[in-house]
């Protein structure tokens, strides 16, 4: 089972090492910058959809985990709503029946 996307959580201050040290560090690897927004968050690519992201949130204790972004909001808003400190790993599957199979698993 592919991993679909992971996302690195940073902070505002070591948002811009991170992004340096993954732009070049993933470069070789064939990854490009897909969409930024004001050092809030960043996705990379290498030649499919957008599967690597930092994100710098702004919850210690989200309710629920919320989307990555939402590129509608603006960095502050963006950065509000996402939760600080959490590391998102997503898999890609087939149908619902297997993440409810994963799920059943898991617990």
């Amino acid at each position: 089972m592919p991993i679909g996307h992971v996302s690195l959580p940073t902070t505002p201050t070591t948002y811009k090492p991170m992004r340096e040290f993954y732009l070049a560090t993933l470069a070789p690897l064939g990854y490009t910058l897909f969409m930024e927004q004001d050092e809030t968050f960043l996705g990379l690519q290498a030649n499919r959809d957008p599967d690597f992201w930092l994100h710098c949130g702004g919850k210690s204790d989200p309710s629920g985990l919320p989307e990555l972004v939402d590129p509608a909001l603006n960095a502050e808003e963006n950065r509000k709503r996402l939760p600080r400190g959490k590391v998102h790993v997503a898999f890609s599957v087939g149908s619902r029946a297997l993440v409810g199979k994963w799920f059943q698993n898991a617990v």
